[in-house]
């Protein structure tokens, strides 16, 4: 006869997560460990997909007056920044206050803080993370130019930055190849082919990458 478990033995897991709204958006931030075993197994939780923010100077905008209480006479730069004298600067940071801003990873894990706990005793080699944390954010901005004003030495085509603490090597190599085809897919088609890139979550799954032949 099987033996029925207590209410002591089964101990239902509870996730808390919150919605949030960015640019009118919405993202789902759910962790991936039930807050009721974050002593045992950490914390993690992670962006489930790129996040398309827009126009830089229009965020920074919003941001501070919705958000900071800021008057929007203050922040006339982002509408039209004082000149420097230097066109080729000038043209550069009129491009990046109009830059198309995405993040494309956000990633955080904190593991348990005691060698005891239950994740340490699952991942023996893992122990010398005790109270680490690891953590992974990705973010590109494209700044397409119009024919009419593209010239032909000189082009800035954007910016991406990628911070990571902990993550492997492959896992920021993809994002970083994902971050990069995230401005060259503002630019027309040129002769060499865009990076492949990994899951735009920030994933260490290369889809995209070829199988070497035997």
């Amino acid at each position: 006869m099987a033996k029925v478990a207590s209410t002591d033995e089964v101990k239902a897991d509870i996730y808390v997560g919150a919605q949030i709204e960015i640019n009118k958006q919405t993202v789902d931030l759910m962790p991936k460990i039930p807050i009721n075993k974050t002593k045992d197994y950490g914390i993690e939780f992670e962006l489930p997909r790129p996040l398309e923010i827009g126009e830089l100077g229009k965020a920074l905008e919003s941001i501070a007056v919705q958000d900071l209480g800021m008057k929007p006479e203050s922040l006339k730069f982002l509408h039209d920044p004082e000149p420097t004298g230097i066109k080729p600067f000038d043209n550069v940071i009129q491009k990046v206050i109009n830059a198309e801003l995405t993040i494309r990873a956000l990633y955080y894990k904190q593991y348990p803080k005691e060698t005891t706990a239950q994740y340490f005793k699952e991942h023996d080699d893992q122990k010398d993370k005790a109270g680490q944390s690891e953590y992974l954010f990705a973010a590109s901005a494209k700044c397409p130019t119009p024919p009419e004003k593209s010239g032909d030495f000189f082009k800035f085509n954007g910016l991406f930055v990628v911070i990571a603490k902990g993550v492997e090597e492959k896992r920021v190599t993809n994002v970083i190849e994902a971050s990069i085809k995230g401005i060259q897919a503002a630019l027309p088609a040129g002769n060499n082919p865009a990076l492949p890139a990994g899951k735009d979550s920030g994933s260490s799954d290369n889809t995209n990458e070829e199988k070497s032949e035997p």
